[in-house]
């Protein structure tokens, strides 16, 4: 009886509480020039205040998107084992919007 009394109590504070809000979720965009025709960089987002990661390749024509980024500090950084980038990171604050033109320009390393 007195179970069915607290789960009651429980059950009617429940219902009551206000709904959580979801948490936004944003996307990076951005262009990557200067890439051989079929090389493809992977770039990725690195949230500061936690282990959050974010990874996309580059399309056919140099660009990328990363989707699902919470609000916060990321460092977005290209990579291609051929090439160097400029610059070779870029420092991005998400808030409550999406951020596009996060670009990059790659230049082929030497031949070995």
């Amino acid at each position: 009886m007195v179970l069915a009394a607290l789960l009651s109590a429980a059950a009617a504070a429940w219902a009551g509480a206000p709904a959580k809000k979801p948490v936004p979720r944003h996307t990076l965009s951005g262009t990557i020039t200067g890439l051989a025709p079929g090389h493809h960089a992977v770039v990725r987002a690195n949230k500061h205040s936690s282990k959050e990661t974010h990874t996309a390749s580059t399309r056919a024509d140099g660009t990328y998107t990363l989707r699902g980024l919470t609000p916060g500090s990321y460092t977005v950084r290209p990579s291609h084992p051929r090439y160097t980038f400029f610059p070779s990171f870029a420092s991005v604050v998400v808030r409550d919007s999406d951020r596009v033109d996060i670009n990059f320009r790659a230049k082929p390393l030497p031949p070995r």
